[in-house]
């Protein structure tokens, strides 16, 4: 409007013209047979360098490079793009455009197919931690176990000394609770070195937190320990109350 149109372009072809914000850039315009165009430009901005990276043109500067095409020559196009003002109007586009016979792909077709890969990753990730935890929960059980029945006599004096078997299943616990804390912290923390380790290795390449540490992720990984860890120590917590002194002597 009554001025140098501005024109949006990624760094890399600014780097390319070793051009900064405000210059003047000469657009060179050509097609087969020979036709070409020139329009004065100014780079109002240069957008980040990403893997989608495009320039950028106000709308008024498409109209007059389209009307220079159409009259030249009837020229079709095998690709073109459509730019939504919302993401709520993408389907809406779509359909009017697949209603004319054209065919449509989005962004958001991408954005669909990486949620669906996810949402299967997290499945199966999900199914090997059940496994993992039952499979622990498991050794837990068959340690606390060979415990209890090392400790039969131990158990023994306690009861003749006057513990009852609330005490007793309280110290088995107990411990229980103690071992699944030590491990929450070393399991969490060497999960988390390994995470950061990952991330410092692939900061170079890739500009984002792959592996994120969330505040409630140790909280998780406390809350999964206690559980199993006492969930696995109740049953041996049991025989161990339920033995009278008399039998543990003998054992």
């Amino acid at each position: 409007a009554g001025g140098t149109p501005a024109v949006r372009i990624p760094m890399n072809v600014a780097n390319e013209l070793a051009a900064k914000p405000g210059d003047k850039v000469l657009l060179h315009l050509t097609r087969s047979g020979g036709d070409a165009f020139d329009l004065p430009v100014t780079i109002a901005e240069i957008a980040r360098q990403t893997r989608f990276s495009r320039c950028y043109a106000p709308l008024e500067l498409m109209r007059r490079i389209r009307d220079w095409q159409e009259r030249k020559t009837n020229t079709a196009y095998d690709v073109t793009y459509v730019y939504a003002r919302d993401i709520n109007d993408v389907s809406t586009i779509r359909e009017a455009l697949e209603k004319r016979g054209y065919r449509t792909a989005s962004i958001l077709d991408s954005v669909k197919r990486y949620r669906q890969i996810m949402l299967v990753a997290g499945v199966v990730l999900t199914s090997l931690g059940l496994i993992a935890l039952f499979t622990g929960s498991v050794s837990i059980f068959n340690a606390a176990y060979a415990a209890v029945l090392r400790r039969m006599r131990e158990f023994a004096i306690y009861k003749t000394y006057g513990a009852t078997r609330r005490m007793i299943i309280a110290i088995v616990l107990t411990e229980a609770g103690i071992t699944a804390i030590v491990s929450a912290i070393v399991g969490f923390a060497a999960g988390g070195g390994v995470c950061m380790l990952l991330q410092r290795l692939v900061r170079a390449e890739v500009d984002s937190v792959l592996f994120p540490i969330e505040w409630w992720l140790p909280l998780a990984a406390f809350a999964v320990a206690c559980i199993a860890s006492l969930a696995a120590s109740i049953l041996p917590a049991l025989r161990a109350a339920r033995l009278s002194p008399t039998e543990a002597l003998r054992a």
